[in-house]
């Protein structure tokens, strides 16, 4: 087995077990098999494997992750940590600088293709065993148009995990090395990922997928529409259009039941997640965020890690606000300077010409990750967490550098 594959193969346990919460009772132990595995990865697989890339920390690390370590994982709301004896947000931030500097050991070998891998091997197993532990409830929910709402997992929850697992057995399917057969299953994986979030109603993964599918489909299709075959295009959507509206006259009964049965489904008319329920609450929990992180210098030093749900007594479903909450204005902006500039790197690169099919692929995976990971914590709160896959996911993506992404084209 080549060195690289035992990576791989140790990342897809690690996705794994940090699905682990969303399958049994979540207790505070219930991360530790996941982050031991990660350390376990980056202070020995990797140096047994690859010792003259592993001799130290601090060569592999450029000012790029300095500024990381310094400004994501703030010093602000750790001293304040400290000084109010939150000792929890002290250990959580400590837990969190052994997971990026572990990340960024185990990127000096592995690319963040290795890594997507690793996540699509992932889904293999995490999509099956949730779906046969929860088969009854998808059924119903999909009968009945009740929301899927699995215990102990929250359905948005699975609705944003298997967003990143969806896009990453998406990728693999268009690999071109894979036999049929394995590429039959990652389709199958990905349908059966898909139908999930449809179940658990989970609005704002559809959402961040939709537009995150749709920008990569538009990148990597556009350049094949020639200005003469948009008038035939228009026209083939007029006749579709014209199609469409003919069915629905003829039969107009079996629409109302469907548009009905998606309504129900996605809970637009409900009195609590509705388009009247101000995002199902959110809207007034956003404010009072707000209105705490307004109120003396903690809007640019943060509180701490972990603090927004036992400072405010609510969960502020929007992970922009619980970054800027918890770490302070420099941790919000590295973030979101973060995100833009992976959209715009990789939307450069993605239209190099003479690009290989397999690595013009992979941008518009990470493109179409990088879209719904930003959409959907707009709506939830994983911006900067280790709690999920897929969060665990991005927190690799985050930690590129250029030079990660150039390498990609050997």
């Amino acid at each position: 087995m080549k060195k690289i594959n035992l990576i791989i193969l140790m990342l897809a346990l690690i996705f794994t077990a940090s699905f682990l919460p969303y399958l049994i009772k979540i207790t505070p132990l219930t991360l530790a098999p996941a982050i031991l595995l990660l350390l376990a990865t980056a202070f020995i697989l990797v140096p047994m494997l690859y010792p003259k890339q592993s001799i130290s920390i601090i060569s592999i690390l450029g000012m790029k992750r300095l500024f990381f370590l310094i400004f994501i994982v703030s010093i602000f709301p750790t001293i304040i940590a400290v000084v109010q004896q939150n000792w929890y947000s002290v250990g959580y931030a400590a837990g969190m600088i052994l997971v990026l500097i572990s990340a960024q050991k185990i990127l000096v070998v592995a690319s963040i293709r290795d890594v997507l891998k690793s996540l699509a091997a992932s889904a293999l197993i995490c999509v099956p065993i949730f779906v046969i532990f929860n088969v009854s409830l998808i059924i119903n929910s999909l009968v009945d148009g009740q929301r899927l709402d699995p215990t102990p997992a929250n359905p948005n929850s699975i609705g944003f995990i298997f967003a990143g697992y969806l896009i990453a057995c998406a990728w693999m399917a268009t690999q071109t090395n894979l036999n049929k057969i394995w590429k039959l299953v990652y389709i199958i994986v990905m349908i059966v990922a898909g139908v999930s979030i449809f179940a658990a109603s989970s609005r704002a993964s559809m959402l961040g997928l939709t537009v995150g599918l749709g920008t990569a489909a538009y990148l990597r299709y556009s350049k094949r529409i020639s200005l003469k075959r948009i008038p035939r295009i228009v026209g083939l959507g007029f006749v579709c259009i014209l199609c469409a509206s003919i069915l629905l006259v003829i039969n107009h009964a079996f629409y109302s039941r469907t548009e009905q049965y998606v309504i129900k489904v996605l809970a637009l008319n409900s009195q609590f997640r509705g388009f009247g329920s101000g995002f199902s609450g959110r809207l007034q929990n956003w404010q009072i965020a707000l209105n705490h992180i307004a109120s003396g210098i903690s809007w640019f030093t943060g509180h701490g890690y972990r603090t927004s749900f036992n400072n405010l007594g609510l969960l502020i479903d929007n992970g922009y606000l619980v970054v800027w909450y918890e770490l302070g204005l420099m941790g919000l902006l590295f973030i979101i300077f973060q995100i833009i500039w992976l959209m715009r790197i990789l939307i450069k690169f993605s239209a190099i010409n003479g690009l290989s099919y397999s690595v013009k692929n992979l941008h518009l995976a990470l493109i179409a990750i990088v879209i719904a990971y930003a959409i959907n914590n707009i709506f939830d709160r994983y911006l900067l967490s280790v709690g999920n896959p897929f969060s665990l996911f991005c927190l690799f993506l985050i930690l590129l550098s250029k030079n990660d992404l150039i390498k990609l084209h050997e």
